[in-house]
């Protein structure tokens, strides 16, 4: 061991040297201290000592440590001493660098399409990659001239997209062998045809890039308009790049105009976008409009019955159910309409539009924006033409609710209507058309069929669906249970009994199989739709779908998820201080699946461990509590597709279970990983998240739980048992 006297003869002895001298000088220092703890050392020359000295600012002790971690990773990762192409075939399919030639110094470069790197999966797809890594530094090293140490390299970012090429496990990997075991070899990085929207890559790739390094690298980044914003450009990560940048634009312009737009979300300005083809100009024009429009119209923010009663009592809209791809549709019985008389009539039907408009995408689920309509124009006559109302309603649907129409399908279509088709076609935009259909007679139920099954079409059509929610009014269930009580004026536990007999009456009248159900699963949705029945009875309808659909047997047998369970890392040790069950996560044992198949299989998971913690709840118990324990995650551990996964079945299928999670030994890393899951993540679940400082951690996890309850890794006496082994 050196001792301090020695080690500051040595610092007096390198302080009277030149730069040239002291160098040499360390270089043997270091030599004596690497050969001594790795004989394999005298096999690498003095050059190569030197460059990790440089990498490390001349500082021997840290360059001898980063050195000697480099000899045992190549005789680890390369004990062949190169890695030859059998191993590496799908990383050079994808034709993505090139060894062109040298520079004017007479350093080989490289040229990299990053546009042609597809992102790694699973583990193994990351060995190939780090395996690829090695093979083109290696080959980039053996073209360098004597007398040179360095390369460049030009990646070429022109075609990069989030969507095809992001691969932050890739690149941090990349990086770092780049950085810990070929230190000061590169010499210049020119980074071209960068997209704007790279700066939020950039963001997340640059705590792994040392200063040295950064120092290399060049970049031409395209300009950004002036009102852009760094939120805006992480966003990118969620959508079409071009799009989100879009929408931030659009809302500096309309904000700037009216504070109003502030309470509308991106969604919305993006159909806004999408209905003037990406013009920001026009769009924003478009949804000034509609602000003042919403004012001016409809200046409660709705749209009361007692203001449409006479088109009301027409009896001729309905919403009989969902299509094929979860969108709501409407019914309309266009005999049943006859125009009233001046402009008073015109203004009750523009509000009737707005009535019907706002019903309907009030139950387009989560995940959608659409609608579908179905047209009906059996016995439609002239008298019941009325051009002014129905170049009003068109209007009010692409200019006040753009973008909102799926598809809209005109059956029975007499021969009449088509000589009033030519008075109304030219209020209709070139978007709105393309989503028009006539269905022929003789082909009428297998088109409906094709989009809307059985059980949701209507009995008219051949379907199993009684039209009874006339005028997009309550059944009259509902209205026999709403008279009971006037559920505004109940106390909460007894509104939520009576809101959960309305969810069940229509889940139940959808889906037989909700009988089954007990009132606490279904209170536990509408708690999570903030008791709103219409938004609940859709989500709990969506649910009892997925149920069918992906766990059939109604459970999740271990055989069906042997792989994750292998990996250790989901525990059930005990119950916390308020009697509910909790989990221990150890997210460093997480490896990524490959493709579908791996996501499936992580999802089947979830699911085995969500009931199997679900089971342990005593009685009069409703939720679990979990702790995340981060240390020694890392980059190979993420798994955005799993996580997004995961937290989706957790807020979508199992509602209103987490009572708590809390997030222990965060490393830093984590933090730029949580910016991307925060997004999947809805407001209800956010506020039950904690993230646990080191040095609070044991006296935090006491407040929670009993010490015998607690496992012993944290201070308790409980031993972490693995899932399926309990």
């Amino acid at each position: 061991m050196e001792t301090d006297k020695e080690r500051q003869s040595e610092e007096v002895v390198m302080d009277v040297l030149d730069g040239t001298e002291m160098e040499k000088n360390k270089v043997g220092l270091m030599r004596i201290r690497v050969e001594a703890q790795d004989p394999t050392a005298k096999d690498v020359d003095d050059l190569m000592i030197r460059r990790f000295l440089r990498a490390r600012n001349l500082d021997i002790e840290k360059a001898s440590t980063l050195f000697l971690k480099y000899l045992k990773w190549k005789r680890e990762f390369v004990p062949k001493g190169f890695i030859c192409e059998s191993e590496i075939e799908d990383e050079l399919a994808q034709l993505k660098a090139y060894l062109p030639g040298h520079d004017k110094l007479g350093r080989p470069y490289s040229v990299i399409l990053a546009r042609n790197h597809i992102p790694v999966t699973g583990q193994e797809g990351l060995e190939q990659f780090k395996r690829y890594m090695v093979y083109c530094l290696d080959k980039l090293c053996a073209k360098v001239p004597k007398g040179h140490e360095k390369y460049c390299s030009i990646t070429d970012l022109e075609g990069w997209g989030f969507s095809n090429n992001f691969d932050l496990r890739g690149y941090a990997t990349g990086i770092s062998i780049m950085q810990d075991y070929y230190p000061e070899r590169l010499g210049k990085l020119f980074l071209v045809h960068v997209p704007y929207v790279f700066a939020a890559a950039w963001k997340l790739l640059c705590p792994f890039i040392d200063k040295k390094t950064r120092e290399k690298i060049l970049a031409e980044m395209e300009s950004p308009d002036k009102e852009m914003s760094e939120e805006v450009v992480m966003d990118a990560l969620d959508g079409t790049e071009i799009e989100k940048k879009k929408v931030a634009l659009m809302r500096v312009r309309v904000e700037a105009q009216d504070p109003t737009a502030k309470d509308v979300d991106d969604m919305a300005l993006r159909r806004f976008l999408r209905a003037r083809n990406l013009n920001i100009e026009k769009a924003s024009a478009l949804f000034l409009k509609y602000l003042k429009w919403k004012r001016e119209f409809v200046p409660k923010g709705f749209i009361s019955e007692s203001e449409i009663e006479v088109e009301q009592a027409q009896q001729k809209v309905f919403l009989p159910g969902y299509d094929k791809t979860g969108r709501p549709y409407s019914l309309i019985l266009a005999s049943r309409h006859f125009p009233t008389g001046g402009a008073q009539g015109v203004e009750q039907f523009k509000r009737y539009m707005v009535y019907c408009l706002d019903k309907t995408c009030a139950k387009v689920p989560r995940g959608h924006e659409k609608f579908c309509s179905i047209v009906d124009l059996e016995g439609w006559g002239y008298a019941n033409f009325d051009l002014r109302g129905y170049g009003g309603g068109i209007t009010i649907l692409q200019e006040c609710y753009p973008e909102r129409l799926g598809k809209l399908f005109f059956v029975h279509v007499p021969y009449v209507f088509t000589i009033a088709w030519k008075l109304i076609y030219p209020f209709i935009d070139e978007k709105t058309r393309e989503k028009l259909v006539f269905v022929d007679n003789r082909d009428l139920k297998s088109t409906l069929l094709e989009h809307i099954s059985e059980d949701q079409l209507p009995e008219i059509y051949g379907g199993e669906r009684p039209l009874v929610l006339t005028e997009m009014e309550s059944t009259d269930e509902e209205k026999r249970i709403e008279e009971l009580v006037n559920i505004d004026v109940l106390d909460d536990t007894e509104m939520e009994k009576k809101k959960v007999q309305l969810v069940r009456i229509r889940v139940e009248a959808q889906n037989p199989t909700a009988k089954a159900v007990e009132d606490p699963t279904i209170r536990r949705f509408l708690q999570a739709r903030n008791l709103d029945i219409e938004k609940a009875s859709a989500f709990f309808l969506k649910y009892l779908k997925w149920k069918q659909e992906f766990v059939p047997k109604g459970f999740i047998s271990k055989s069906e998820i042997e792989d994750e369970l292998a990996q250790n890392k989901v525990f059930m040790p005990g119950y916390d201080r308020t009697g509910r069950p909790f989990s221990v996560v150890l997210a460093r044992r997480h490896v990524p699946g490959a493709g579908k198949e791996g996501l499936d299989q992580f999802k089947r998971l979830m699911i085995y461990c969500l009931d199997k913690i679900c089971a342990k709840m005593p009685r009069g118990t409703e939720k679990f509590s979990t702790i995340m324990d981060l240390e020694g995650w890392g980059y190979a551990n993420f798994d955005l597709k799993g996580y997004a996964g995961g937290i989706s079945i957790l807020q979508d299928c199992y509602p209103e279970r987490l009572g708590k999670l809390l997030l222990v030994h965060v490393p830093y890393v984590f933090t730029l990983a949580w910016k991307l899951i925060y997004p999947f993540v809805d407001e209800r679940t956010r506020e039950k998240i904690f993230f646990v400082d080191n040095e609070s951690l044991k006296s935090i996890l006491l407040e929670h739980f009993g010490e015998d309850q607690l496992p012993d890794i944290y201070g308790g006496k409980k031993q972490l048992v693995p899932v399926q082994d309990e």
